[in-house]
């Protein structure tokens, strides 16, 4: 099995990756009751109860790049697969269009990071990153990879503007301390989408 970073750069603590992750969580699960009362009328039962199997499977993901930098391929593979089964349920059509946003998914990551790559000379987004942009194509569709992946750069921008804050108030920081981990951000633009692509994609697609 492949690794997903080459680089292992110094770990938060359990206690720092813990309360970190419950932040994350009450955020996935305000942004998740915020839309039900607005658009509840949007949502069918499948859609609402898919939505615990996939907040559980983001929340591990979070945890596990804010603790260790990466993205464990159990998971994000998982992942792939489950909004690929659902997909399936739907009829062979939705299959074959949300394997192509899978496949899309990861292959512009990977792009992407290629790119970087020979720009830099190092690695600029790790492929676990790119499985998680892959499983949010294969739940949602390629359609809606475009608002997944600006509100997970709006929210990676932000992330970076704290990372740097706190960077100016540590005296003492450790080896990869200034590394920031982008599976949070994509785990929030995936649930944000996942949310509001109900509402919105009708007047999109």
């Amino acid at each position: 099995m492949e690794q997903e970073d080459s680089f292992q750069p110094f770990a938060r603590t359990d206690r720092e990756a813990v309360i970190q992750t419950v932040v994350w969580s009450l955020l996935l699960l305000s942004i998740a009751l915020v839309s039900w009362f607005i658009w509840s009328a949007e949502y069918d039962a499948p859609h609402v109860l898919l939505s615990l199997p996939l907040f559980i499977g983001l929340v591990a993901l979070i945890w596990y790049d804010l603790r260790r930098y990466r993205l464990p391929n159990l998971i994000t593979y998982a992942l792939i697969l489950a909004g690929l089964g659902i997909s399936a349920w739907y009829g062979l059509g939705t299959l074959c269009l949300h394997l192509f946003g899978a496949g899309i998914g990861y292959g512009l990551i990977w792009v992407l990071n290629r790119f970087y790559v020979s720009v830099r000379h190092r690695e600029g987004i790790g492929m676990g990153d790119a499985k998680l942009v892959a499983a949010s194509g294969a739940w949602l569709g390629p359609f809606a990879l475009a608002p997944v992946l600006m509100l997970s750069s709006a929210a990676g921008i932000l992330l970076l503007l704290i990372y740097k804050w706190k960077m100016m108030l540590d005296t003492d920081q450790k080896p990869g301390a200034d590394l920031v981990p982008f599976g949070p951000a994509l785990c929030l633009g995936f649930w944000i989408v996942y949310f509001a692509w109900p509402v919105f994609a009708g007047k999109i697609i």
